[in-house]
């Protein structure tokens, strides 16, 4: 641990140099942060396990506007798929991790300079929560918060200044991650008990229950969220007060943890991966299980 301290980050996070395009034997995880599905294998994984579609309903919907604000872009991927899909819109990116910002920056520089048609991005390495609202009333379409208010110490009030942001009738796209769902816990823990009894008479279903919260608590998903009031609950609350709920859906009912899991063995879990997630998939929608990250579309009053 103390040498693991005496790294700089740029060592163990690099951000883009003149290495890039692969020449001279660039390490291959520079790519990983990279918005760009030809070089980073990540970026598909994310959109195949989040949902095609309810990527695409996104995209489409934020192509038709003209000004839109990305909170907690990342390396960008939602900014520039924008970008690409309407050479008009103007994108105002947030995010707290300059490094991420800097692939950012680079994969936009180097498709303006391939050529292509491109709307106009801007990227701020700022925190949401320090956003400045008040310069910005009325002034974006489409707002699109993916698994960031969970990690706001104060999601109310950034959802009020989202609300002042949007324009009449403007859109909020929001996803995040729920909280533990009581039948998910109820189910797997009594799935457990019925497996490990015959070997292990002490178990019983109450335990079990404990150790999938635990699970769900830290999986892929929430590892990185605030574990503190207000919960996920009285955030949707709180978008059902200022928003018109147009289009909401929930996925991924035990996927995440099982990512969290497949670390031990991720050779042979990764290989289960489209499997797990098919089933996970028909669970929710047959309504055997219940989604663990929400999907919602809301409109503003």
């Amino acid at each position: 641990m103390l040498a693991m301290t005496q790294i700089e980050p740029p060592i163990l996070f690099p951000r883009p140099n003149v290495l890039l395009d692969g020449a001279g034997g660039s390490p291959l995880h520079r790519f990983t942060d990279q918005p760009d599905p030809r070089r980073n294998p990540r970026l598909w994984l994310k959109l195949y396990l989040e949902g095609l579609t309810l990527h695409r309903r996104s995209l489409v919907l934020a192509r038709r506007a003209e000004r839109v604000l990305d909170l907690g872009c990342g390396c960008g991927w939602f900014a520039i798929a924008v970008a690409q899909g309407n050479p008009d819109v103007r994108v105002e990116a947030v995010d707290t991790d300059g490094r991420l910002l800097d692939w950012a920056r680079y994969y936009s520089d180097r498709l303006h300079n391939e050529g292509k048609k491109f709307g106009k991005v801007t990227y701020k390495e700022q925190n949401v929560e320090e956003y400045p609202w008040a310069d910005v009333e009325e002034e974006f379409d489409v707002v699109h918060a993916g698994f960031i208010l969970s990690r706001c110490k104060d999601p109310g009030e950034v959802l009020n200044g989202i609300y002042k942001a949007l324009k009449p009738g403007g859109w909020l796209i929001y996803h995040d991650a729920t909280d533990p769902p009581s039948g998910n816990l109820d189910q797997a823990a009594v799935l457990q008990h019925r497996w490990v009894k015959w070997r292990d008479p002490s178990s019983d279903p109450w335990s079990w229950r404990r150790v999938w919260k635990q699970r769900y608590r830290f999986d892929m998903v929430r590892a990185l969220a605030r574990h503190s009031e207000p919960t996920e609950g009285h955030v949707l609350a709180r978008v059902e007060e200022l928003f018109a709920l147009r289009f909401q859906e929930r996925r991924r009912a035990f996927l995440d943890v099982y990512l969290r899991m497949a670390r031990r063995k991720p050779n042979q879990k990764f290989l289960m991966l489209p499997i797990v997630k098919f089933l996970d998939d028909l669970g929710t929608r047959m309504g055997i299980v219940q989604g663990a990250c929400r999907y919602v579309l809301a409109q503003k009053r």
